[in-house]
Parts: C-alpha cells; structure tokens; sequence
C-alpha cells in the first residue's frame, strides 16, 4: 500500500520537530513530504536537509494535491482558519493541540471536516503514554470499584521572557489563555480518566505575570462518574475533582499530578509532566510492570492515524474527542467570568 504523504504547515516550530522525529520512526507507513513556513531562507534550509519542497503560502501547498495529510503546527489562534481550508480541499489534517481557542470555531471545525467526509485528528499524545494506558485500563476494568474523586494538579513555571520573546502567548485572543495552552493534555488526561464532567465552579487570577491571560486557576469539579463496582451507575452521585494550576512555581517546574480516589484503590500518576506511577493501591491487585516506550509519544499518534487511514478503524483523538477538554476549559473561564457554577454541556 502506498505511504501517506505528509506535509506540515508551520514547520519551523519547536513542536514541528517533534512530528518530523515521529514521521522519521514510521517511515513504512508516511511520507514525509513537504514543509510551509513565513521565513524563506529559514524554510528553504530546511527543505534542502530532508531534500522535500517547500512553500511559504500554506493555501499554495493546499493545491499541492500529491499530499494526503496536512500538519497544523502554528499559533493557536491560526488553527480553525488554516484547518477549514484543507478540509474544503478535501484533505485529512492533524492539529496540534489545542483543536482551536473557543469551543465555537472547534465545533465549526469539526462540523466542516464531517462535510467534507475528511478526517480530523489532534495531537493530544498523552493518552498513549504505558503508565496512563495502564491506569486507563485499572479503571476500565473496575478494579478502583466507584470513583469518588480526582486531584489534578501543575505547578510549573513560565519566565517573564518566555512570553516576552513570543508574539502570540500571554495575548488572550491569539493563545485563549495558559491554561488552554499549557495544561490541556493533562485536563484531557483528567476527563479520559474520571468521566465527562456535569459541571464546574471556577476562579481565574493573574498574579505575577505581565499578560492578559491567568496565571493560576482553582476549579471544583463534578463528574457524571463512570459505572460503580456492581457495573451499574451509583445512587451516590459522580465524583467530586479539583483543579490546581500555576505558571509561577519558583523556579521550575515542580509538579504534574493526578490523584484517583476509588472505593477499592488510590493512584497517583505524577513527575514534572505526568509520565510516571507515585502511588498505586488497590485492592488485590498489584501494580503491573509499565511498558517502555520506544519512541517519542507522537510517534504512537501517528501510528494510530495509520490504522485510522488505512483500515477505517475509529482514530483515538478525533475532533470529537478533543473537544472534551476545550469544553471544560471553556467552562472555567466562563464560571470564573460570570462568577457561578456552569453546567454542561455548554
């Protein structure tokens, strides 16, 4: 079967790098193939060292019809205008995290590929991470019996310069907020855990930084709770969560962890970026071994692509699926607005 051909628009970013070591892993399956970006001279260099095309007009590269997925690795306020034009040019597309800023040009996004019948994924890599599989699957398995709450806290750090030297992050209407950018793999990671949320009751500050959006967020969350020990859903009601989140932790990154309270069991999947087991107490059954990774974890998106594309079997982060996440993060920054406890959906 041919490969699938790749060509990532905003291919002179960090994250970029990230998609090209993973195409580079899965070379049976993709083609790597072209790169956009503004800088010429910049572009050009990088064209020449993996001997591809380049453009710096993403809408010229769209024309070029030899590609089949197109990678949206740009700013996050670009990502709903760039991603509605390679659905209308019925192409597939993968979009970095987060899908878009508002929960209203996600669903305008997601609503334009199922038109098209194009498909829409979103790197969100962290579901794939051996660890979180493994507690995915505890969970799944009821071996927690009912969850009853969640902890879910970042605490990490972000340099006045690391905003300074960017034209778009700390700037409300072209980042969304740092929340948005900075915590969503691990929001996803919460609600692909726990359950869908029922609601939630925020509060949003700017303490330390000279932005426009926050610095650190409290949330209170309730879960409409997945299926209780017996299989059935509890009369008890969901799960409680919270939510601790800062960008100021002096002088680096500190923490990013995850506590699950079960009837049966406590976890706590922590570390600087949630990659590895703290705790892990449940009831007759002993932590397995976690598996190790071979390969960067955007690697295994791209293989899970694969199978979506070559085999029409339903692809892990969909449109869909990343709009759970945005959707929650949409919701605390409405209740911290509006100052009350707002009820999904949204």
């Amino acid at each position: 079967m041919d490969k699938i051909k790749v060509g990532i628009i905003g291919s002179l970013s960090f994250i970029a790098e990230k998609h090209i070591e993973a195409l580079k892993n899965l070379e049976s399956d993709f083609d790597f193939y072209g790169v956009c970006d503004l800088d010429e001279n910049r572009i050009r260099d990088q064209a020449f060292k993996y001997e591809i095309p380049f453009w710096t007009d993403y809408k010229e590269m769209l024309e070029y019809s030899e590609i089949d997925l197109y990678v949206v690795a740009v700013p996050n306020h670009l990502h709903r205008k760039i991603g509605q034009d390679v659905a209308k040019a019925g192409k597939d597309a993968l979009i970095e995290k987060p899908i878009t800023t508002n929960l209203r040009d996600a669903d305008k996004l997601i609503k334009i590929f199922k038109k098209k019948k194009r498909n829409l994924f979103v790197m969100l890599q962290m579901r794939f991470h051996p660890a979180l599989c493994m507690v995915k699957q505890a969970i799944d398995e009821g071996k927690l019996g009912r969850i009853l709450g969640s902890s879910l806290n970042i605490f990490w750090f972000r340099s006045g310069e690391y905003f300074q030297k960017s034209t778009w992050k700390g700037v409300k209407k072209l980042e969304g907020g740092s929340l948005l950018n900075q915590g969503i793999h691990y929001i996803d990671i919460m609600q692909w855990l726990v359950g869908p949320v029922e609601s939630v009751f925020a509060r949003i500050f700017t303490l330390f930084h000279k932005i426009e959006t926050e610095d650190t967020v409290q949330a209170i969350l309730k879960f409409k709770n997945p299926a209780g020990e017996s299989g059935i859903y509890s009369g008890a009601g969901g799960a409680s969560g919270t939510l601790n989140f800062n960008i100021f932790t002096y002088p680096k990154n500190f923490e990013c962890s995850l506590t699950i309270f079960g009837t049966q069991g406590t976890i706590k999947i922590g570390g600087e970026k949630m990659q590895e087991i703290k705790f892990w107490d449940v009831k007759n059954y002993p932590m397995p071994p976690i598996k190790k990774t071979a390969y960067i974890l955007q690697t295994y998106v791209y293989a899970d692509i694969a199978q979506s594309l070559r085999r029409g079997l339903r692809a892990e982060i969909s449109g869909g699926e990343a709009r759970k996440s945005l959707e929650i993060i949409e919701a605390i920054y409405r209740s911290a607005k509006e100052n009350k406890e707002i009820r999904f959906p949204l």
